[in-house]
């Protein structure tokens, strides 16, 4: 059984490695959803009608 100690470590590692990625991961797109639900969902960038109200 030589080299399973260094087997272990190594795929341990990548584990973890990954497990890293996928909460950076998790934390970007959680913060792009509660982003996104702040927002309207249009937006008017000019009113017509406000001319027609002044005197």
């Amino acid at each position: 059984m030589a080299g399973w100690t260094s087997t272990v470590v190594i795929v341990t590692a990548v584990g973890a490695v990954q497990l890293l990625a996928l909460g950076i991961l998790g934390e970007y797109v959680g913060r792009l959803y509660a982003a996104s639900q702040a927002r309207p969902s249009y937006y008017v960038a000019y009113d017509s009608e406000e001319e027609q109200r002044a005197p």
